[in-house]
């Protein structure tokens, strides 16, 4: 019997030499998973940095446009108020 449980061991020791091995598979594994979810993350950050930084530029734009039209506009009826002020008997 003894030879039985001799042999039951050494494939006991296999299952467990691969039990480690899958663990250091897996741990390698979650190494670069995380590595991975880290370099997202930053490209991420530097993604939406420079959509913010477009949006405000877009922004400044409009409201530079907005700026420039109210003026254009105003200063015509300026101009036809003063006209109908020097017709104005």
């Amino acid at each position: 019997m003894d030879p039985q449980f001799e042999n039951i061991e050494k494939r006991f020791d296999q299952v467990d030499q691969r039990f480690e091995t899958m663990d250091h598979r897996i741990d390698g594994l979650n190494q670069k998973v995380d590595l991975f979810k880290e370099e997202m993350i930053y490209r991420f950050h530097v993604i939406s940095e420079k959509v913010i930084w477009q949006v405000k530029l877009a922004a400044e734009g409009v409201m530079n446009l907005d700026e420039k039209s109210t003026r254009e506009i105003s200063s015509p009826r300026k101009e036809n108020e003063q006209v109908h002020q020097e017709t104005r008997p």
